[in-house]
């Protein structure tokens, strides 16, 4: 799984996760420059609909709380973002994921991985019947919905 890679990457092994960290890393050193937010795009196998895994300050509870306001905006512009699925903390299993390593390791202020279900934004009305639930399948259109979403809830939280 090159996600759980962030941590300590090889060279020769993970070297795009390398470069990535050490271009990163550098923008983050420059004066006057810097990456402001991160977003990792997930398959889901498990759940359905589209939601956000992000960060926390576990010793400050308002600078947390800012943290979930743009997963909260996008969830708004576009109804197969379900504000209620996400989750933000940031286990010791997690540590090494680009999400964590970015945040803490990289300060990255803004980092979310966006995890959408390769099935449906909602689960089957009735699972028996293979077409009971062909309105709510992702297709290639309704996830190219989500692009839209997240740029319009940057350009609203950071104008």
């Amino acid at each position: 799984d090159l996600n759980r890679r962030w941590g300590d990457p090889h060279v020769m092994i993970h070297p795009v996760i390398y470069a990535m960290k050490t271009y990163i890393r550098k923008i983050q050193q420059s004066p006057g420059a810097g990456v402001y937010m991160a977003l990792d795009l997930h398959g889901h196998s498990k759940k359905t609909g589209m939601f956000f895994y992000g960060c926390e300050f576990k010793s400050n509870v308002a600078k947390s709380l800012r943290l979930q306001v743009y997963p909260k905006l996008v969830s708004l512009l576009y109804p197969d973002v379900v504000f209620e699925s996400c989750t933000f903390h940031m286990q010791r299993s997690k540590s090494t994921t680009a999400r964590c390593v970015m945040f803490r390791e990289l300060a990255v202020p803004y980092v979310y991985t966006i995890e959408s279900s390769m099935y449906a934004a909602r689960k089957s009305p009735n699972p028996k019947d293979p077409f009971a639930n062909q309105h709510n399948v992702f297709n290639p259109e309704r996830l190219q919905r989500l692009g839209p979403a997240l740029g319009r809830g940057f350009l609203m939280i950071f104008p």
